[in-house]
């Protein structure tokens, strides 16, 4: 079945994976349209809204506001499926060797600026990317970033 989804290449995969990550992504399906977005604490809330009563919801509004973002909208056979497990695990460290979050994640050297500094944020919060886990997140989410991606052309 054809399918749409949503993915957002985070602030830290935008810094050290971007090319890498859209070489992936590439490959699994058409890109409808994307955009670079500079975001904001109400975009970012409404998009994370089923994680606000989580302890680390205040941490991820903050950290995500004023942040480059990539939003994109992809299309393809089974797209959202394919686009979950080709980024990996949620927790990078936990990740496939050949997952997108793996290799990005090996671009940070173990004890220096990177990952292992910032784990605190990292592991809820910017895990590289994002992509909708479900039709219907999907369906939310490119309603909610198709207007923002359509303004910036």
């Amino acid at each position: 079945m054809i399918q749409q989804t949503f993915v957002m290449i985070k602030p830290l995969g935008i810094r050290h994976g971007l090319l890498d990550i859209l070489q992936r992504l590439r490959g699994l399906g058409t890109e409808i349209d994307g955009r670079l977005v500079v975001t904001n604490r109400e975009l970012i809330a409404e998009h994370y809204a089923q994680h606000q009563h989580k302890e680390y919801f205040a941490t991820l509004v903050d950290y995500y506001d004023h942040s480059t973002v990539l939003a994109a909208i992809y299309e393809g056979e089974g797209i959202i499926a394919s686009v979950r497990s080709a980024i990996g695990h949620s927790d990078p460290r936990k990740a496939p060797a050949d997952s997108i979050r793996k290799l990005v994640l090996d671009r940070f050297p173990d004890g220096e600026n990177g990952w292992v500094k910032s784990e605190q944020i990292t592991n809820r919060i910017d895990n590289f990317i994002h992509a909708s886990d479900s039709p219907e997140a999907a369906q939310r989410e490119i309603e909610l970033w198709l207007p923002i991606i359509k303004a910036l052309r």
